[in-house]
């Protein structure tokens, strides 16, 4: 952890990197660490019931969000929702790579690739284009995060399965994460769904089961340098 210095959060839609990775991201923020969270898609265009309000409501929850993990800096590119497939990978990556030369990030958190939201599997290839080890990169380390009721919802048949071999503990840090994810009142559902703060917490007491912890979050390791 105390490796991380400049971190980016690459995240398809507002409330993904708090699923994924808000336990982590306060823990870093916690230590003095920076996060840049760079925002891909509005995350509300594709409902047949958007309107320029839920645009507002759901900006505000973001950076609402991101207060109490402790962002200071919210990109939000708000490309159209459940469709960048509609982009090319060129063309999001451009929009995203200014951001990243100015910030120089050494470690990137972003989706996995087999989600079952296609934003997701498409800023997971932008993260590896963006991420790419040339000699100038700044990037050194890449890892990925799961999405609640879109990573476990995923048909796997012969694809590959989302097998977390990294895992940070967010015992401390648990709570900060479900008031962030209170912020998104329109995002998050009431239990039994997987997108719910219950669900959250469940799952991330069943990652830390699985270490030894109260509460962990999980990721699967892109790449990894070690000077």
């Amino acid at each position: 952890m105390y490796e991380f210095n400049k971190i980016t959060v690459l995240a398809a839609h507002s409330d993904d990197e708090t699923i994924g990775c808000g336990g982590t991201i306060a823990k870093l923020t916690k230590i003095g660490k920076e996060v840049q969270l760079i925002i891909i898609a509005d995350g509300v265009t594709s409902r047949d019931s958007a309107n320029p309000q839920s645009l507002l409501i759901r900006n505000d929850a973001s950076q609402q969000a991101a207060k109490i993990l402790g962002i200071k800096k919210v990109i939000n590119l708000k490309l159209e929702d459940n469709n960048l497939d509609r982009y090319s990978c060129l063309d999001i990556v451009k929009r995203i790579q200014p951001h990243i030369n100015e910030f120089k990030p050494d470690t990137l958190f972003t989706h996995f690739s087999n989600d079952v939201n296609i934003d997701h599997r498409i800023v997971h290839e932008c993260g590896l284009v963006i991420s790419r080890p040339m000699p100038s990169q700044s990037i050194k380390r890449t890892f990925f995060f799961e999405v609640s009721s879109s990573t476990d919802w995923a048909f796997r048949g012969t694809q590959e399965q989302f097998a977390p071999s990294y895992f940070i503990n967010i015992s401390e840090e648990a709570n900060i994460k479900y008031k962030a994810l209170n912020c998104y009142t329109e995002e998050m559902n009431n239990p039994p769904h997987s997108r719910s703060v219950e669900g959250l917490r469940i799952r991330d007491k069943h990652r830390g089961f699985q270490i030894g912890v109260n509460f962990a979050e999980a990721f699967m390791i892109g790449r990894m340098l070690v000077d």
